[in-house]
């Protein structure tokens, strides 16, 4: 029990260091990728399953683009966001925003802002509830030794 009450402050850390690499990584993207017109070639859609009702879920839609990058190679690449409802159509022309280490790591520039909110108000929650399991536990252990 005490070990339990000593390590559950531990566990919304977790939480907090996915919420900083996510907003981490959407924000070298913004600031130091590489524009490119691409076209869209395809629209591929994948089934996520939901996590709160068995059985049931949606289709998310990824872009593929086929782009040309910096170096002069054309590449084809899926963007690593997709979306609930079609966005983008097959032969439609858009901007794209690409990591020039990674030319695979692709996403429309229309949706670069994409899940931001979210990460930013699961990092707030994250630390809240921290801050609060660990003033919780502090008040146990000096309880306890009290």
């Amino acid at each position: 029990m005490l070990v339990v009450l000593t390590i559950i402050p531990v566990a919304p850390l977790v939480f907090v260091v996915r919420c900083v690499r996510s907003i981490a990584g959407r924000r070298g993207l913004r600031t130091r990728g590489h524009r490119a017109w691409g076209v869209v070639v395809d629209v591929g859609a994948t089934w996520v399953p939901s996590r709160s009702n068995p059985g049931s879920g949606q289709y998310v839609h990824h872009p593929v683009v086929r782009y040309r990058g910096d170096d002069g190679y054309e590449r084809q690449a899926v963007s690593e966001v997709g979306t609930r409802r079609v966005r983008f159509r097959p032969g439609e022309q858009i901007v794209v925003v690409y990591d020039p280490a990674n030319p695979d790591r692709v996403r429309p520039e229309a949706m670069l802002g994409s899940g931001g909110f979210g990460n930013w108000l699961g990092l707030v929650l994250s630390i809240v509830l921290f801050l609060a399991l660990a003033a919780g536990a502090a008040t146990f252990w000096y309880l306890k030794l009290s």
